[in-house]
C-alpha cells in the first residue's frame, strides 16, 4: 500500500491498478505538473483514453480521473518522484508496446492543449520519456 493517510481516496495500491487507471494517473500527473487543470487538457485526456480503451465507460474513467486528482496533489516532492516511476513501471507491465508508443503523441497533445508548455511540464515529460522509452514532442 502507498500513501496511506486516513482517507481511503488517497490510497493507491500498485498491485491492483488497472491499465486505464495507470494511464489516467500518468496523464493527471502531467496535467497537474503546472498547477493548473484546464478544460482543454482534460478533453485531451478524454480523447486519449477513448482511443486507448474504447470499451471503457466515461463514468469509470471519470472516477479514476477524480481519484488521481486527489492523490497527486497530496504528495510531497519525494513521493511524487516515486509515484511517477511506479506508474511508469505499471504502464510498461500492463500495456502492450503499441499502446505505449501511442502515449508519446497523446502526452504531447496534452501538454500543448492549453497553448502554454510550462517548464515543470517539460521536466515531467522528460522523466516519462526516460522511464517509458518513448519520445514526446515538446514543441508548439
Amino acid at each position: 500500500m502507498f500513501f496511506k493517510k486516513n482517507k481511503k481516496d488517497t490510497i493507491l495500491d500498485y498491485d491492483k491498478i488497472t491499465p486505464i487507471e495507470a494511464v489516467t494517473h500518468l496523464f493527471v500527473f502531467v496535467l497537474l505538473s503546472d498547477n493548473q487543470n484546464s478544460y482543454e487538457e482534460k478533453e485531451s485526456w478524454k480523447k486519449s483514453i477513448l482511443k486507448l480503451f474504447p470499451n471503457q465507460s466515461d463514468e469509470r474513467s471519470e472516477i479514476f480521473f477524480n481519484n488521481a486528482s486527489k492523490i497527486i496533489p497530496s504528495l510531497n516532492s519525494r513521493e511524487k518522484d516515486y509515484f511517477l516511476v511506479e506508474i511508469c513501471k505499471k504502464i510498461l507491465e500492463l500495456l502492450d508496446d503499441d499502446k505505449i508508443k501511442m502515449l508519446g503523441p497523446m502526452l504531447s497533445d496534452l501538454i500543448m492543449a492549453d497553448g502554454i508548455i510550462m517548464s515543470t511540464e517539460v521536466q515531467v515529460i522528460n522523466l516519462i520519456e526516460k522511464n517509458l522509452s518513448i519520445s514526446i514532442d515538446k514543441n508548439e
